[in-house]
């Protein structure tokens, strides 16, 4: 029903900016809230009757006497001509519209497309996942009529709205006896809610008021910022929801600086604004409460949450950590999340029980770890098993990669369409060729090597006299505009024609490991033959007076060491690893201590595989461990 009803409302809202469309879906479902409460609450009569007899219902009616829409009379359409639309659209599909079960939250969530969602910064929680964790901190808490019940970003009410039926359903079952209106106590009692979008506060608002079929409701839901204006008269038996996961490069200056002074503990340099919600809600937790979210996953291994990893262990007890490993959950959105459940710091419990999605037997995974193994340098949930191979080969490796290389990014351009060229492009603007060198991306690395593109960049930063290259220059004015409008141009640090980062041409001319810095698998590639990579390939340069590149080479791309990459790596995917060099740096290898061992100069990977296995006493358990992870 409500895929039906936002196509039709779509046709008559969309012809606008996205801004403006975002305004046009909210004055929507205004319209339809206003509709829905008038029939429910004041006419009582059956839909269809209601909406034919519309226009001589509404003369009998002023709905700004209502407090929920006049406090929120801004988002009414400007325009009454769409009001006259939206009644119309109604009144053609008035026979197919159940009004006791539409949902404004899930027709709100139809109406906005990926790209409307990226403006606001929403991600809307699955139902299924909100029901399991609601069901999670029911299990690990004592419901009564006195529970207090958090939801730090209510969104459009998604978390409170389940809760309450959650309540209601709970409090009936068990014959939990209350003298009045239960529904008026669990809302007006039991359920807080806080969001900074003022709309979503009225979404969250009008579903309470139509599931609980109450409208004279003092409700606890505010229009706040949670981190730094929310200082409620309470604490909570309960904290749940689904905190927003904003990175550093989108957090206003101002902002981030307020955030690290309130939130040094957790919060710093590239920290995401998720991290402070832990700390937020720890503040306003009961003795005994819990708290549960889903957040992003990134926080068990990236560099930055290494503040909030020490908090959480310092401060809170984990009961559960239920992770999807790398499967979507949320619909249309890249995060790769998790399910975090947490409770006072004294809490009896002392293992950490692990739910872990496994994507070769498609299901999750059940073991459990002691909290006290978890470090600030990172969370592996790894079974007992696993665990035990994985402190078997470290503590035989030698050294860190850091001791014996340097990993450095490729170059960054700027403007790739003015840099970037091919064949063609060379021989019709004749463009000289001391500047050209060969061009490799992400995609051309693969397991079997580098697949060359045939295509080019112009190495500008060679240029020591624009007069000496009057062909490369005259093709590049068509992009100067684009060009000058770089950061580092504006900034003078920069010539108009030369790559934004162009790092030093030694780094790639000269011998080296190139890698993806995103991929399913090793792909560590010896490249001789002077590639110059983009941003998204990384480069290791190492040290040959302590190994080979031939044998780094095959170490790297040896099942062990995918192993122990991929035990501690940040996932980003299903089967998606980042290779980024802050994890790679600190990983440890094995490199025999005699640097004329025959081993290092032998280029052979299954030879040295074989070696390793010997090195490290990998027995035929080991070997299907080891399997199972490298073919995720």
């Amino acid at each position: 029903m409500e895929k039906i009803l936002s196509k039709k409302i779509k046709e008559i809202i969309s012809d606008y900016d996205e801004i403006r469309y975002i305004n046009n879906v909210k004055s929507s479902l205004y319209l339809i809230s206003e509709l829905i409460y008038i029939n429910k609450f004041i006419y009582k009569v059956g839909f269809v009757e209601f909406i034919d007899y519309y226009s001589e219902n509404m003369k009998l009616f002023d709905i700004k006497s209502v407090l929920i829409f006049k406090e929120y009379y801004e988002f009414n359409f400007f325009d009454k001509s769409y009001d006259i639309r939206i009644v119309e659209m109604l009144k053609n599909l008035k026979e197919n519209i159940d009004i006791k079960s539409l949902s404004i939250s899930k027709l709100y969530e139809n109406l906005m497309s990926d790209k409307e969602r990226k403006i606001l910064g929403q991600v809307y929680t699955p139902n299924d996942v909100i029901e399991n964790m609601i069901e999670l901190v029911f299990e690990n808490t004592q419901i009564s009529l006195n529970t207090t019940i958090l939801d730090p970003t209510c969104g459009g009410g998604y978390f409170l709205l389940q809760i309450f039926k959650k309540i209601k359903e709970y409090i009936n079952k068990n014959k939990i006896n209350y003298n009045g209106c239960v529904e008026k106590h669990i809302l007006e009692n039991m359920i807080y809610g806080v969001d900074i979008d003022k709309f979503s506060v009225f979404l969250t608002k009008i579903s309470l008021i139509f599931e609980a079929n109450i409208i004279d409701i003092k409700f606890n839901i505010y229009e706040k910022d949670f981190l730094l204006d929310f200082i409620p008269d309470c604490k909570f038996d309960i904290i749940i929801g689904n905190p927003p996961y904003i990175g550093h490069k989108n957090i206003r200056k101002e902002y981030s600086c307020v955030l690290k002074d309130n939130y040094s503990e957790v919060f710093y340099d590239k920290s995401d604004i998720s991290y402070c919600f832990f700390k937020a809600s720890h503040i306003l937790l009961k003795e005994k409460g819990v708290i549960c979210f889903i957040t992003s996953r990134y926080f068990l291994e990236a560099k930055y949450a290494d503040k909030l990893r020490s908090y959480i262990n310092d401060n809170l007890t984990i009961l559960k950590i239920l992770d999807y490993n790398g499967e979507r959950v949320f619909k249309n959105a890249i995060i790769s999340p998790m399910i975090i459940l947490l409770t006072y710091k004294n809490y009896h419990q002392e293992d950490v029980k692990i739910e872990k999605y496994n994507q070769n037997e498609d299901k999750f995974m059940s073991f459990s770890i002691k909290q006290s193994e978890l470090s600030r340098s990172g969370w592996m949930l790894l079974n007992t098993k696993e665990q035990r191979l994985y402190e078997k080969i470290n503590e035989k490796c030698n050294y860190k990669l850091s001791d014996i290389g340097n990993i450095k990014q490729g170059i960054i351009t700027g403007y790739d369409k003015a840099f970037i060229v091919t064949d063609e492009e060379i021989l019709k603007y004749n463009l000289e060729k001391k500047l050209l060198k060969k061009w490799i991306k992400n995609s051309n690395i693969n397991n079997d090597g580098i697949r060359y593109g045939g295509l080019y960049i112009l190495y500008t930063n060679l240029i020591d006299d624009e007069n000496k290259y009057p062909n490369t220059i005259s093709y590049l004015q068509k992009h100067k505009d684009r060009l000058l409008k770089r950061r580092e141009c504006k900034n003078g640090v920069r010539k108009w024609y030369e790559l934004q980062w162009g790092r030093d041409l030694n780094l790639f001319e000269n011998n080296k490991i190139v890698f993806p810095y995103k991929a399913k698998s090793n792909i560590f590639y010896y490249d001789t033959d002077k590639y110059l990579c983009s941003a998204d390939i990384y480069s290791l340069i190492i040290n040959e007076e302590l190994t080979s590149y031939n044998y780094i080479v095959n170490y790297l791309n040896s099942s062990i060491f995918e192993f122990l990459f991929k035990s501690n790596a940040k996932k980003v995917g299903a089967k998606l690893y980042e290779y980024y060099p802050n994890k790679l740096e600190n990983m440890r290898i094995f490199i025999p201590k005699d640097k004329n061992d025959k081993i290092l100069t032998i280029n052979n990977k299954i030879y040295i595989e074989n070696y390793l296995e010997k090195m490290f006493n990998i027995t035929v358990e080991d070997k299907y461990i080891i399997k199972q992870c490298v073919k995720i």
